[in-house]
């Protein structure tokens, strides 16, 4: 009969919660900008079993950047919707956003904001829907704002498409009280 000394106890006798700790730790970078050569870490190479704890937990606290269209369409396209569905923040940086000019274009050219909001849209659909091959959820890709492009080094905020629908508006609607004013 083997003694208790001489049992060997394995990373996945701890208990998961532990295991998720130490996943975390192992796995959170913050923003994770998308290349030509994406590669997922180690650590979830390492046995099927870890894997699936660790998928979800890398691509659930971390942020995918695509400095532009063709890299998103890479990652897009090369990831299986599974993992597209796993994603919890997608930085679409080539939809960048200017509220203040937004705002004047509400209140001065519909047709442009319009013209704007729906390029926009359009561009956050296809990354959804197309790219994302349905398996994206809407509300993972995020669009960066500029509140002021007339003010240099303005903190860019990321939003989703229907943060940004309201934040136009609000925006457009005090352009207009303060002009009447």
């Amino acid at each position: 009969m083997p003694s208790s000394k001489n049992k060997q106890t394995s990373f996945l006798d701890l208990p998961a919660e532990l295991r998720n700790d130490i996943y975390h730790l192992s796995l959170f970078c913050g923003t994770i900008i998308i290349g030509r050569q994406y590669h997922e870490p180690a650590l979830l190479t390492t046995t099927l079993e870890i894997r699936a704890e660790t998928l979800p937990i890398f691509y659930g606290v971390n942020t995918f950047t695509a400095p532009c269209v063709w890299f998103a369409t890479q990652f897009m396209m090369d990831m299986p919707p599974e993992k597209l569905a796993m994603l919890r923040a997608f930085h679409a940086v080539s939809i960048a956003f200017s509220i203040k000019l937004q705002a004047r274009e509400l209140y001065g050219g519909v047709k442009e904001h319009r013209k704007n909001m729906r390029y926009i849209r359009d561009r956050v659909h296809r990354l959804v829907e197309v790219q994302g091959k349905g398996a994206l959820q809407r509300n993972v890709v995020l669009v960066p704002v500029i509140p002021d492009l007339d003010r240099v080094g303005e903190k860019v905020e990321w939003v989703t498409l229907a943060e940004l629908e309201r934040l136009v508006l609000k925006e457009g609607l005090d352009a207009m009280t303060n002009v009447e004013a």
